[in-house]
């Protein structure tokens, strides 16, 4: 049986709807909304949702994109649709099996400060991206063959495996 205080909060509750917009439908199965310490999977379109309490946040949570939206009751009134905008994380690249000294240079597609600029590969600071971004890049380890390779990276989190070709691999037999 629902208590008198069940029964309050559910009859003050007032749906109200909400749209996430520029998440990709790939993305929905990694991401959820938090309203208040709950969760909403985002599974749907269009999200209804319960508020009884007036002047919430509800945050777009996920490891390739984030987004906010501050709600009030009234905001939800007449069935009015509320949208919140999905912003895409910057690109954090991570080299798996790499060597400590690696060291990498942005050929093409790169933001104009790391152009042509050799750093350590583990210093490539997150690179800001859409839905995606394929960069170029030059990659040089001492003892291993010079390469370069081309990433295909989304928002968030990237982690690129690597095998280097050792020098002594790639001369020739006598």
């Amino acid at each position: 049986m629902l208590g008198l205080s069940s029964l309050l909060l559910a009859w003050l509750s007032q749906p109200c709807t909400i749209t996430v917009s520029g998440l990709p439908v790939p993305a929905r199965t990694h991401h959820h909304l938090e309203v208040t310490g709950g969760e909403v999977r985002l599974d749907r379109g269009a999200l209804e949702v319960k508020l009884a309490i007036d002047d919430v946040v509800v945050r777009l949570v996920g490891p390739r994109y984030t987004g906010g939206l501050h709600v009030r009751l009234a905001d939800c009134v007449d069935g009015r649709v509320l949208s919140l905008q999905a912003r895409p994380r910057p690109a954090a690249v991570t080299f798996e099996n790499a060597p400590a000294d690696l060291v990498l240079r942005c050929i093409d597609a790169c933001p104009a400060n790391l152009s042509r600029t050799w750093m350590l590969a583990r210093e490539l600071p997150p690179l800001p991206v859409e839905h995606g971004l394929r960069v170029e890049v030059e990659l040089r380890a001492p003892g291993h063959v010079r390469s370069r390779r081309v990433l295909d990276l989304l928002p968030g989190p990237n982690a690129i495996p690597l095998r280097l070709q050792r020098v002594a691999e790639a001369l020739p037999l006598r």
